[in-house]
């Protein structure tokens, strides 16, 4: 992507799915679930040649993780819940079996399974603490290396990683980072600029966000720099970088033979742009995740809707641009104006303050496991 082309000091109101991750292996003797790593898949009606591809959306998850927060403008540190994207695996368990319009069914607790294959049909070690009958693969752990047939559907795996979903924006460890998702339509952006990732619903007329992201550095490359540019992360001494490595850059540019996936399409071609943090602000801006302690009621996601005051001030500053039934693809609300996307940054962070959610500005990472740790894991868990 052309740095020349960011020229925009912006506020982009994105839009993502926003629906929530269900589970479905319930591990042996508990009340937990075991999610497996969302994924895309191959697949055909059997007996045909033309193979396409389905993909499993990115979702949300209601999270529970060790975080510090803002609360009261303090800076505290403890488990939190909150929307947001992690696709890699997690332990489930039910809180509401009936949720309310909006609310979770799950927690979970983020983990990241070791890169191996666990077969479900081999491994009686594994069998045994996880019940698989619910699974819709064979492979629990790593779903692109199994094949899978049914009366109707065979699933096959692909020749490089990017079946497995990538997790965007990334939001976990030392930094914030936004690597794909549809940059084509943020390429505009430069640093200072401030992404809502968010989802809107025509019907329901509100905008529900998740995630605030300022944008503090961008890190471009071309054909001659890309894999330079993913080995700084892939062998980095910062465990932050190696996990971000794992879980996003490996599944977006690395095949199963450790080539890089080609650059010739201009619309995949990406930044990886990094994202202020609490103790690295950009203009008095820092990226945030909307939270609250894990004590409290589970909650829906921080809404603005359609005729409130926060979207009223926030269209004052904008030109009412603001969206809030916004649906399928992102809407730049173009400020280019560093002051407005400061006060739009302003706004929302005492809107969510008002509204009770604290801001979360550091996700601690998630612990490597095996399936084999998840019983001591469990019992150790804060739920």
């Amino acid at each position: 992507m052309n740095r020349k082309n960011r020229i925009n000091t912006g506020f982009f109101q994105f839009t993502h799915p926003g629906g929530e991750h269900k589970a479905a292996n319930k591990i042996a003797g508990t009340d937990y679930y075991f999610k497996e790593w969302n994924y895309r898949f191959k697949r055909a009606n059997e007996g045909k040649p033309n193979f396409y591809y389905a993909a499993n959306n990115h979702l949300r998850k209601y999270l529970r993780s060790k975080a510090e927060y803002l609360k009261n403008d303090e800076l505290h540190e403890g488990y939190v819940d909150f929307w947001g994207e992690w696709e890699p695996n997690s332990i489930a368990k039910i809180i509401n079996k009936n949720p309310a319009e909006a609310e979770p069914k799950y927690i979970n607790y983020p983990v990241f399974v070791e890169n191996k294959e666990y077969s479900l049909s081999d491994n009686k070690q594994v069998q045994s603490i996880i019940d698989v009958k619910n699974s819709d693969h064979n492979n629990l752990c790593v779903p692109d290396i199994h094949i899978y047939t049914n009366e109707k559907v065979k699933i096959y795996d692909r020749l490089n990683n990017s079946n497995l979903q990538n997790t965007d924006p990334y939001i976990w460890g030392d930094n914030f980072y936004y690597t794909c998702c549809k940059q084509d339509q943020t390429k505009m952006l430069k640093e200072g600029s401030v992404i809502l990732f968010g989802t809107g619903y025509k019907k329901r007329q509100y905008y529900e966000i998740d995630t605030m992201f300022v944008i503090s550095k961008i890190i471009s490359y071309d054909e001659n720099t890309i894999k330079q540019t993913i080995e700084r992360f892939k062998n980095s001494k910062n465990p932050s970088d190696r996990l971000y490595y794992n879980t996003v850059l490996k599944y977006v540019f690395v095949r199963h033979d450790g080539s890089i996936a080609k650059l010739d399409n201009e619309k995949y071609q990406f930044d990886i742009i990094i994202g202020a943090t609490y103790d690295n602000p950009y203009n008095g801006m820092y990226s945030c995740f909307f939270c609250n302690p894990s004590e409290d009621t589970a909650k829906p996601k921080l809404r603005i809707g359609s005729g409130t005051d926060i979207l009223k001030n926030i269209n004052r500053i904008d030109d009412r641009n603001f969206n809030p039934a916004i649906n399928t693809y992102g809407k730049q609300v173009v400020v280019n104006n560093s002051k407005k996307v400061h006060e739009i940054w302003k706004l929302i962070t005492e809107y969510a303050k008002d509204s009770d959610y604290c801001l979360g500005v550091k996700a601690e990472l998630p612990p490597i496991l095996t399936p084999y740790d998840l019983p001591e894991y469990i019992k150790h868990l804060k739920y």
